[in-house]
């Protein structure tokens, strides 16, 4: 049965064993605002890998710089690129350790394959972009990323029960970068944004002895574990003309 990006299919008691049989992202946005942050060799893998990842295409394409505070790749990277070299490789939070649904990494990254290998294929060439902030961290000095000089950003995170949920990763502004005015997106061309986030990322409510539900904290209270810096992702996915909805089925 097709689902539909708003409304159930059909009531929950009636749904029974059914779930996703194929998930569609299209015209959709993901991003990482759960993080692993009491495993800091994943976190610092992540760092590595966009690292290189970032100074691959710096080699052999170069960035322009957009808005004084995002780097976009002077061209478009091909999609299995992408994939195997980058996506692949990251390290999602477990939406087992996250206490709520988190991004669905295996189904997303099966649906950028299975799109790449249809017989029409789709997302082929993807726009990458660099995310800093206008200006430095006060006594943080701006990083060296992918060859590229960019001021981190800072997320606190919600007090939540398990997992640890920065709430949100994107501005609105950011999800147009690659387009002029009045374009619409392509299907071969999603976006890739990548975020730089400071380690040391406080909350602007100092108080937190006792903090309550989702109230806003620092990034790694209570966290006893080395702190790293994060590398967060977001893909805004174009409308797909191949699988535009869910299917679901038993």
């Amino acid at each position: 049965i097709r689902g539909h990006q708003n409304l159930n299919v059909t009531s929950p008691n009636k749904m029974g064993a059914a779930q996703n049989v194929k998930s569609s992202f299209s015209e959709t946005l993901n991003q990482t605002i759960w993080f692993p942050l009491d495993k800091p060799e994943i976190l610092r893998a992540n760092y590595l890998l966009g690292n290189k990842f970032l100074e691959s295409i710096n080699r052999e394409v170069g960035f322009n710089k957009i808005n004084d505070r995002i780097y976009l790749a002077k061209q478009k990277i091909p999609g299995f690129t992408v994939l195997n070299d980058f996506l692949n490789r990251y390290g999602f939070a477990d939406r087992e350790d996250t206490g709520g649904p988190g991004m669905d990494s295996e189904q997303l990254l099966r649906y950028i394959s299975d799109r790449l290998s249809d017989p029409n294929p789709e997302l082929q060439e993807w726009s990458i972009a660099l995310v800093g902030n206008l200006n430095p961290i006060q006594n943080v000095d701006p990083a060296i990323y992918g060859g590229l000089q960019v001021n981190m950003i800072q997320r606190s995170r919600k007090h939540t029960l398990k997992g640890y949920n920065i709430g949100v990763l994107t501005e609105p502004d950011h999800l147009f970068v690659d387009m002029k005015d009045g374009a619409s997106k392509s299907l071969q061309n999603p976006l890739l944004l990548l975020y730089l986030i400071w380690k040391g990322s406080e909350a602007v409510d100092k108080d937190q002895s006792n903090p309550r539900l989702n109230q806003r904290i620092d990034l790694y209270r209570n966290v006893d574990t080395e702190k790293v810096d994060l590398l967060g992702l977001a893909i805004q996915f174009p409308k797909s003309s191949n699988l535009p909805n869910n299917y679901i089925g038993q």
